[in-house]
């Protein structure tokens, strides 16, 4: 067996995705369903190495999410091409330039769970939820929050996830515009041993628009 922690995997990637989604508001919940499609690829490289690996995914994830003022609960599956760094992998560096420890698979499932009122204070739970993602690796995460008492998709959250932790702020001005910004740090031994601080921590922001959004009919 290698030396699993005194080198260090790089990761390049990106992301674009394209959904459709009906929402149906009632007095007392709401149903959201719909699909999103997914095309992507990421790029893993072993530092002081000239090993590279490329893989491009291609991904449909049709879903339904549920949620009324204390509880939500949602479900999905993803289909296609899917990959993601696995840090709990362990590999052999006898050959580092074929190492990876980039995972995949064809079909995964996803869920989502939230218990107490958004606007006040409350935690979930995800699992997949955000995947395929800008954090390689990320699969399932716990988090607390709180909206402050303002309009649904205004909160800050705090979570934990399998890989380290993030902070995220969620703005939402207007019905078909919503605002994203986080902060995530790793700290998974893996990266603890990293030789380069700073690619154990990003910024990001994100921007969702609705198209052809409208008020539900009453």
């Amino acid at each position: 067996m290698g030396d699993y922690y005194s080198q260090a995997f790089e990761y390049d990637y990106w992301n674009t995705a394209l959904g459709w989604g009906r929402e149906v508001s009632r007095p007392n919940d709401r149903l959201t369903y719909g699909a999103n499609l997914n095309v992507g690829k990421i790029t893993e490289s072993l530092v002081d190495t000239v090993g590279v690996n490329s893989f491009n995914s291609f991904i449909v994830q049709p879903y339904v999410l549920w949620e009324e003022k204390w509880f939500a609960m949602g479900t999905g599956i993803s289909l296609g091409k899917m990959y993601w760094a696995d840090f709990s992998k362990q590999i052999d560096l006898v050959n580092p330039n074929e190492a990876s420890i980039i995972s995949n698979a064809g079909i995964y499932p996803s869920f989502y769970g939230r218990f107490g009122p958004e606007r006040i204070a409350f935690i979930d739970y995800s699992f997949s939820s955000l995947f395929p993602s800008s954090f390689p690796g990320l699969r399932q995460q716990f988090g607390i929050g709180s909206g402050f008492g303002l309009p649904r998709g205004n909160y800050l959250k705090v979570s934990r996830n399998n890989i380290g932790g993030i902070v995220e702020l969620k703005v939402t001005p207007k019905p078909n515009i919503q605002l994203t910004t986080a902060y995530s740090w790793n700290d998974d031994p893996y990266y603890v041993l990293n030789p380069n601080p700073q690619s154990r921590s990003q910024f990001l922001m994100g921007l969702k628009y609705r198209f052809n959004s409208r008020p539900a009919k009453k």
